[in-house]
């Protein structure tokens, strides 16, 4: 599941793009920070899928406690809000 989003960090101003490469797809990320109001401003893309249960799944046997997942939906008729 490569492409040019993973293994990379993501700023917050580059997730209309991600958007855009995943159409109605589920995006789970990574949190790596956070802004002074408790906003993301960088992610690390770890799985995608047209199914939320598949990102679930993927949560439950990946879990660890560092990790501050957000679970995003890719609506390409709406625009990307965090």
């Amino acid at each position: 599941m490569d492409n040019k989003w993973t293994n990379k960090e993501i700023k917050d101003i580059e997730m209309s793009e991600v958007y855009k490469d995943f159409p109605e797809q589920w995006l789970l990320m990574d949190v790596l920070s956070y802004d002074d109001e408790g906003r993301p401003l960088s992610f690390k893309l770890l799985f995608w899928s047209k199914l939320k249960d598949e990102l679930h799944e993927f949560i439950m046997e990946n879990e660890t406690e560092d990790k501050k997942y957000l679970l995003l939906y890719a609506d390409p008729e709406k625009p990307c809000e965090l």
